[in-house]
């Protein structure tokens, strides 16, 4: 339950804060995780189909801060916790135009401080797949390995057969 004083619910549901796309194809919040355990939840519905950034920053503040994108029946399909060498988040997804999805920003080890969230739609890599609609399973997410030994899971569920493609890119 949402305690006195948070800026946003704390769980996804008709009373998350709704985030409203500009005419640029973005869209951004501000907020604070106030006490340890605390939740924010934002809710979106998606103006088109492609793939979107989603980033967590922490400019202002030295809270660790972690991502996670639910679908419309709150099931998780993607989540972040430190992006490259920073405590900051990031996703990217794969939506469906008309579809719901909620955004859980939170604080990590009890952190507490304040956030940025911006969302935006981002251009397809592929020229020519302009006006075809992405694969319902398509999801993209990035992670970071920065010790010898380390490894990254990810686990995913398919609910239908479907083709896998995995791409790991080191840089």
């Amino acid at each position: 339950p949402s305690h006195s004083g948070d800026d946003h619910v704390n769980r996804p549901g008709p009373n998350a804060t709704r985030l409203q796309w500009d005419e640029f194809g973005g869209t951004a919040m501000d907020g604070a995780i106030e006490i340890g355990r605390d939740k924010d939840v934002f809710q979106f519905t998606a103006s088109k189909s492609g793939r979107v950034a989603i980033d967590l920053t922490t400019p202002f503040s030295n809270l660790d801060a972690g991502l996670t994108v639910l679908n419309s029946q709150r099931r998780r399909i993607a989540r972040n916790d430190n992006f490259g060498s920073s405590t900051d988040s990031h996703l990217e997804i794969i939506v469906l135009v008309g579809q719901s999805y909620y955004v859980v920003a939170a604080g990590k080890r009890g952190g507490t401080g304040l956030y940025d969230l911006s969302l935006d739609y981002l251009r397809s890599d592929n020229a020519n797949d302009i006006g075809n609609e992405p694969p319902p399973a398509a999801l993209y997410t990035t992670g970071h390995i920065s010790l010898v030994g380390e490894a990254a899971y990810y686990r995913f569920t398919a609910g239908a057969a479907l083709d896998l493609v995995a791409t790991l890119v080191a840089s």
